[in-house]
């Protein structure tokens, strides 16, 4: 059984998901959510909330793939005036991702870090893509984002191939 969450309040993907014809999730309607789309409650049918997606759709989507708080990390890319939250490990296709943790291949002899988003104070990605990872304590790690995104009004960025770009939290 889903929780109940009141009418009119949002709700966040955290599975990419397509929407459903109906609560059962007989057939898919729409594109695929990525994780962190903000979609709208409409009322509670079983397992399912009817929703209404940001393309006014209106259709189901099953309770295990959103949760009513925002797991969302805001930063801004000031050279370009751009606002949005941080997903890790999304593929091209829009499958996976987390808006709750960011992969690196360290540099530094440490293998694979897995950093949290809320941490996160500043990425510096340089002229060759290495990025720099500055948390909230001040520790920096060096190395490749992997499959790293920055979603900015209903665009996607691929920060695993930008270069010279800073990126700092909102």
């Amino acid at each position: 059984m889903a929780t109940v969450i009141e009418t009119g309040r949002p709700l966040y993907v955290i599975q990419y998901t397509r929407l459903w014809a109906d609560p059962n999730g007989r057939r898919e309607v729409g594109p695929i959510w990525i994780v962190g789309t903000e979609l709208t409650c409409l009322g509670e049918q079983g397992p399912s909330y009817r929703v209404r997606a940001p393309d006014d759709l209106k259709a189901f989507v099953f309770g295990s793939r959103v949760t009513p708080l925002d797991p969302r990390v805001f930063f801004t890319i000031p050279a370009r005036s751009l606002r949005g939250y941080l997903v890790g490990g999304m593929y091209d296709d829009s499958s996976g991702g987390s808006t709750t943790e960011l992969l690196l291949d360290s540099r530094d002899g440490l293998g694979q870090l897995h950093l949290q988003t809320d941490r996160v104070r500043r990425i510096e990605l340089d002229d060759r893509g290495v990025a720099t990872v500055e948390l909230g304590d001040g520790a920096r790690f060096a190395g490749a984002l992997v499959r790293a995104w920055l979603v900015a009004s209903g665009v996607r960025i691929q920060l695993t191939s930008a270069r010279s770009l800073v990126i700092e939290r909102a």
